[in-house]
């Protein structure tokens, strides 16, 4: 694991879930795309994929998932970061976008 770490660099992985309300995964992901924010954690957007969710790519490779889970009335929040800090920040942000996307 030190070998890929000295290869490739840290990465710090955290994922949150909580209830949802009952929106449809069609409505979220519309919510989540018309306020997608042009930056994460300091980091401006590379790009958007909208496989299984919402994945917000930034340009340095982190990256935040907003999800449905696919087994439990929750949404799952889901980033990858090369410093804890970041992570941290890069996942409160994408709680506060996954609750908006999920408010009437």
């Amino acid at each position: 694991l030190s070998n890929m770490e000295d290869r490739f660099g840290a990465s710090f992985f955290k994922r949150v879930d909580f209830e949802e309300v009952g929106v449809s995964k069609s409505r979220m992901i519309k919510k989540l795309l018309s306020s997608a924010p042009s930056s994460l954690g300091g980091v401006p957007l590379k790009r958007i994929k909208t496989i299984d969710g919402v994945k917000f790519i930034m340009k340095d490779d982190s990256w935040l998932l907003i999800r449905p889970s696919g087994t439990e009335p929750k949404v799952r929040v889901y980033a990858e970061a090369t410093n804890e800090v970041r992570l941290n920040k890069i996942i409160e942000e994408g709680v506060e976008l996954a609750k908006g996307a999920i408010s009437s």
